[in-house]
């Protein structure tokens, strides 16, 4: 708790003692949900209303006030953001909402503090009463969901979605829907995967050149340092929000990279390397992780170049969190494939270490993030499920078994943890009994649990582990009654089910992993865009015993196997049949039926 004296609020953090004050004293709260490192509008709040002195003294007289920085706490921002941040949310001392807003001005701010006040203190019962009546509503629909979510998966979910896609997509700037725009990755991706099944369908490369290319040439790619802003506020992409996101330009880094395999322009590869480069420069701990953001300032990124070196950087937060820098782990290892460069791989690899180091503990999983020498925030299934993600493609790239083994580890906690056996599907946070507030409902993510069902697939292809495809099935079947509700936010889920209908291509490298040869294949392997395409590394020391179980036998000469479903090329020992061999068997059952 901040000090209290006349001009400050008493902001408690978020516990167990705060809830028993507020009923103790039978107080609401006020809950502030702030990203203190990056967020223009918190910031506004804190100078414009939080300082006023009337404001303060109201706050501490009438309310138990709670702060909450949603980067450090996703898992509350979730459950009680109104639509953006700042979050004003009103909760009774049980952490139940009964009103709320986003950013309030102080003359507004003062006579709804009173009002709120007031209407808590006449009108408790019926507040609890209604607060009451909609919990029963939906208890009735997580019935509903329980049925609707014993659906059978099929082509028809990936075409739902890629119609959601084409009808948000907006033709004369890119990207889609009106204002605010911002970025969707994953839509971009959905969008570029069906184009490359069928290339005749340029309408769907227009989707993804035209918001690569309008976000590039826009104010919202910054020309000077290199990096994306979070959003625009402008549907043409000319107001930004100044604030650059790790998060933003890992998604984005790995469109540019794909297109420009897709395509071969070399527009999207300078972008790429330069969404990379403002990375390094800015974002990158030189000891291993990246930096979660760089705080908005319009007036520095007004500047000519050589007015900016004069100026002070707007500040990073140098915090580091595990999802986020899940997602730039993957987007690195991407362009290390797709460019060449060993830097990226480099610094990849350092940052896999550096969570296993400081966020892992063996049979418990990950924390959230890194700060003041320890790791912090304990139970989220979002960190888990990017990083098992992260090592997969870790073990791909290079072809190091124990991310296999610890990815493997991470599975089982997540299983064990956080999946719902009685429905399908994982929730975002620990079943703990004495959570506060909303924090007693868990949630299910469908971009996580299409991050989780992906992985899954993966590592029954890795493994033949059939449990693991059992779990990949009852995680996407338990969205097939919901998935319309989230529109061309469900594109990773449209593209998890293709691949799970589909199967993966795997390319399993017989080799000595060390040997330049097998290095060779795999990178052979990779270069190319195909989102099916699974490549595992069969040692002939490390897995002695699995190689006559595969019916693989050891040979003095590398050797790659492309296999199918139950169908396998001949041996392959030389790399320039490799590229072809994976093409011709990619195309068998590629295409999305009805479409």
């Amino acid at each position: 708790m901040v000090a209290n004296n006349e001009k400050e609020i008493e902001w408690y953090e978020w516990g167990k003692e705060v809830f028993e004050l507020a009923k103790k004293l039978d107080k609401p709260i006020l809950l502030n949900l702030t990203a203190p490192a990056w967020c223009y509008w918190c910031h506004r709040m804190d100078e414009d209303s939080y300082s006023n002195e009337e404001i303060i003294e109201l706050i501490n007289e009438l309310y138990i006030p709670i702060k909450v920085d949603i980067d450090q706490r996703p898992d509350i921002s979730e459950r009680y953001n109104f639509g953006g941040f700042p979050t004003t949310a009103f909760l009774t001392p049980d952490g139940d909402v009964f009103a709320g807003a986003t950013y309030i001005p102080p003359d507004r701010f003062k006579p709804i503090l009173k009002q709120i006040s007031d209407q808590y203190k006449a009108n408790k019962d019926e507040i609890y009463e209604r607060i009451k009546s909609l919990r029963i509503t939906e208890e009735a629909l997580e019935r509903e969901e329980f049925e609707r979510g014993k659906g059978v998966l099929n082509d028809s979910i990936i075409s739902d979605i890629l119609d959601a896609v084409v009808l948000n997509f907006d033709d004369q700037y890119g990207g889609f829907g009106d204002q605010p725009k911002f970025p969707h990755p994953e839509a971009v991706d959905l969008a570029l995967l069906r184009y490359n099944l069928d290339l005749g369908k340029k309408g769907f490369l227009k989707i993804v050149t035209k918001t690569l290319d309008f976000m590039y040439d826009s104010r919202t790619y910054d020309k000077v340092e290199g990096g994306f802003f979070r959003y625009s506020t402008t549907r043409d992409w000319s107001i930004p929000h100044f604030e650059k996101m790790l998060e933003t330009n890992a998604g984005l880094l790995k469109n540019y990279l794909r297109v420009f395999q897709v395509v071969g322009d070399e527009k999207y590869k300078r972008v790429a390397v330069e969404i990379s480069d403002y990375v390094n420069s800015k974002l990158f701990n030189p000891g291993g992780g990246f930096y979660g953001s760089q705080d908005a300032d319009e007036e520095y990124y007004s500047f000519g170049l050589e007015e900016r070196k004069r100026r002070a950087p707007p500040f990073i937060n140098k915090t580091i969190y595990v999802d986020w820098n899940s997602m730039m782990i993957s987007s690195y290892l991407e362009a290390y494939t797709i460019l060449g460069e060993k830097d990226y791989l480099n610094r990849a690899v350092s940052t896999i270490e550096f969570l296993l180091k400081n966020c892992h503990k063996k049979g418990e999983g990950m924390f959230h993030y890194f700060a003041d020498d320890v790791p912090q925030t304990y139970g989220l299934f979002r960190d888990n499920v990017h990083f098992v993600k992260a090592l997969l493609e870790g073990y791909e790239k290079t072809f190091e078994k124990r991310y296999l083994d610890i990815a493997m580890e991470i599975t089982d906690f997540m299983v064990g943890e956080f999946f719902d056996e009685k429905v399908g599907g994982f929730f975002d946070i620990f079943s703990d009994s004495k959570a506060l507030g909303n924090l007693k409902k868990r949630f299910k993510s469908i971009i996580e649990n299409s991050t989780a069902a992906i992985s899954l697939i993966k590592l029954y292809y890795l493994t033949d582990n059939q449990d693991f495809k059992r779990i990949a099935e009852r995680t996407l079947a338990s969205f097939t009654g919901l998935y319309s509700r989230y529109s061309l936010f469900a594109s990773y889920y449209a593209k998890a089910v293709y691949l799970f209908l589909r199967g993966l291509v795997k390319v399993n490298v017989v080799g000595y992993k060390d040997s330049e040869d097998v290095k060779e294949m795999i990178f052979e392997s990779l270069r190319f865009y195909e989102p099916r395409r699974i490549v595992r590394v069969l040692d002939p020391v490390e897995d002695e015993e699995v190689l006559p179980l595969l019916g693989y036998p050891v040979k003095d000469e590398t050797v790659a196997y492309v296999c199918v479903q139950n169908l396998c090329s001949p041996p392959i020992t030389a790399k320039n049949q490799l590229v072809s061999t994976i093409k011709e068997y990619a195309r068998r059952e590629a295409n999305i039926g009805g479409f």
